[in-house]
């Protein structure tokens, strides 16, 4: 069930095949790579809201599932990212309230309609529905329950790590569609990790605050002595919270690839770059 990395035409992307046949759920995660983007956002860039000319985006998103044999009749489901840890719920209410059947597939898919939603999560339970969640470091997070066959993508920036998003995503797997949490799996997709990601004193307490339990001062201290700033942890910290919370350990997969310090040029980092695109984490229930 690990993840590796394909190779599908021109791109490059990261995924379980082993749990795809197994559980007919898909899931992946992007590169930079094979995509129609120019200049900084050279690539398969997924984000309209950087700057990159909005036809290359459209055309990036479609070509994304057709990586998989999926035609333009169905489109990715994206957010406005808005580093909180508010969840999006795509179930029959949500889409009679919102689509009509014939746009259900469409309404995703321009410019307008991806900023149409603000959360930082989306979770469903409707079969041909892909999700997508946008990083470039974030955190890029896929959840489904194998049983009931839900899926989730999540969004975990710092400020949705401290606001433990992760957590409001499991409590909506249990409460609302009635998971058990022995068939979940979670899989984490590149981010920054702790080699990487450096913060002031100010953002470290507030995470010494809420996670006095697991942090060791010292561990996080700039390795020259420098108290300055401090290296933090995301996954460890997601890891420790879903594990506490009941996910099996043997469910839980990890990429274990810093987007910050990659040397093959396959991912967007924010903190290295600036003005760049986004890769993502796509799910959905075939």
């Amino acid at each position: 069930m690990k993840i590796k990395k394909i190779k599908i035409d021109d791109a490059e992307i990261f995924t379980s095949l082993n749990f795809r046949e197994k559980f007919k759920i898909l899931s992946f995660f992007t590169t930079r790579k094979g995509g129609m983007s120019t200049d900084n956002f050279n690539g398969l860039n997924t984000a309209y809201h950087v700057g990159d000319n909005p036809s290359s985006v459209y055309k990036n998103r479609l070509k994304i599932l057709n990586l998989f044999g999926y035609g333009s009749n169905i489109n990715l489901v994206s957010l406005n990212q808005i580093h909180s840890n508010k969840i999006l719920v795509i179930d029959e209410c949500f889409l009679k309230e919102n689509f009509t059947p014939e746009n259900v597939n469409s309404g995703f898919t321009d410019q307008n309609s991806s900023l149409k939603y603000s959360a930082d999560a989306v979770m469903t339970d409707i079969p041909k529905i892909p999700l997508m969640v946008m990083g470039a470091d974030c955190n890029l997070i896929l959840v489904a329950d194998v049983k009931n066959r839900v899926v989730a993508a999540v969004h975990a920036g710092w400020k949705g790590v401290l606001n433990r998003i992760i957590l409001n995503v499991l409590e909506i797997f249990t409460g609302k569609f009635n998971s058990q949490l022995k068939d979940i799996y979670v899989f984490f997709g590149p981010s920054i990790r702790k080699c990487c990601f450096k913060v002031n004193e100010d953002v470290f307490n507030l995470f010494l605050q809420e996670f006095n339990e697991i942090f060791d001062y010292k561990k996080f201290m700039n390795r020259a002595g420098n108290t300055d700033y401090f290296f933090i942890d995301l996954v460890y910290i997601i890891l420790n919270d879903i594990l506490k919370a009941g996910i099996l350990k043997e469910n839980i997969f990890d990429t274990g690839i810093c987007t910050c310090c990659d040397n093959e040029g396959l991912f967007y980092s924010y903190r290295k770059e600036k003005n760049t695109g986004r890769q993502a984490g796509i799910i959905m229930i075939e």
